[in-house]
């Protein structure tokens, strides 16, 4: 999928066993934190991961992250 945000356009590719929507999510997730740089990109997909965890599987992180 390909996302279109201020300018920048990213590529995900889609992990088949996961449902559309939490798919769509997390790929805005982190065009919404606008990485630039390879570090950036790693980055913004870990934190995707928590929020994703968070929100579709109501898993609970400490409050440093």
């Amino acid at each position: 999928m390909n996302v279109n945000y201020n300018g920048l356009v990213y590529w995900f590719d889609k992990n088949t066993t996961m449902r559309n929507d939490i798919y769509y999510d997390r790929c805005w997730y982190i065009a919404k934190r606008m990485p630039k740089t390879e570090e950036e990109f790693i980055l913004a997909n870990q934190f995707a991961d928590i929020y994703i965890n968070n929100k579709y599987l109501g898993c609970c992180y400490n409050q440093e992250f």
